[in-house]
């Protein structure tokens, strides 16, 4: 991947660039994919809860710029963790049924469960401390995302190990 920004700088040179790269061995070494597997998915619940907590309870503290930067920061750890699912749901299904199962995962999980939290946020907010509308559904909304972050991070525990099934050439 080095060599494709070597490259890229060399035909856009006028062009900044931020160069990230994921290895696979850091921070972990060389540990078995189960080891690396589990400990993600708490690093990155872990990282999304507590930069949660953050913005939520000092975002007025902070200057525009100060306040994106912790928001990208925030994006890491719960796109980190987004990614981790798309790889592991589809392998707990086997391989005959991995389109079924990973569109039944993302349907039912991200769209019908994941959407209700909207509903959820909007009537915990009636019952919400706050200074006005704005306020209570902020406190609410903190509320589900700071539970969502929770139970992703007690239930990354509990998560079976898929079976390594030989994929067909």
């Amino acid at each position: 991947t080095l060599s494709m920004l070597l490259e890229m700088r060399s035909l856009l040179p006028a062009l900044d660039m931020v160069y990230l790269s994921d290895a696979r061995w850091v921070p972990y070494g060389d540990k078995p994919e189960e080891f690396v597997r589990r400990r993600a998915f708490v690093l990155f619940h872990l990282g999304a809860f507590v930069m949660a907590v953050l913005l939520f309870q000092t975002y007025q503290l902070w200057s525009p710029a100060a306040l994106w930067t912790l928001l990208v920061v925030f994006g890491f750890w719960t796109l980190g963790m987004h990614a981790g699912y798309a790889i592991y749901f589809p392998e707990l299904f086997p391989t005959h049924l991995r389109g079924t199962g990973e569109s039944f995962a993302a349907n039912v999980g991200g769209r019908m469960i994941g959407t209700s939290a909207a509903m959820v946020t909007t009537q915990l907010a009636n019952g919400m401390a706050g200074a006005g509308p704005s306020a209570k559904l902020a406190y609410s909304a903190a509320a589900v995302a700071l539970f969502v972050y929770a139970l992703g991070f007690l239930s990354s525990f509990l998560l079976p190990e898929p079976k390594q099934e030989k994929l067909p050439d």
